[in-house]
């Protein structure tokens, strides 16, 4: 695969499928990436899936967060 930067649209996209709880093959394969760089990426922009705040239900991570952040 090609080795491409990252823009601020594939950082959304991938921030929008990680969250959306795609496996991290998938989302490699989507965007032209390598799984160890989708890995490292998601760790460079701090993307969570789990819920960051027990009483916060409706919140299933933070990337909904960085997505609308990264516009």
């Amino acid at each position: 695969m090609a080795c491409r930067t990252w823009t601020s649209e594939s950082d959304r996209d991938l921030a929008e499928r990680y969250v959306a709880g795609q496996d991290l093959d998938s989302i490699a394969m989507t965007l032209g990436k390598t799984r160890p760089s989708v890995a490292t990426r998601i760790s460079t922009l701090g993307l969570l899936r789990r819920k960051t705040h027990r009483a916060d239900t409706a919140h299933n991570g933070n990337a909904p967060w960085l997505c609308r952040g990264m516009s």
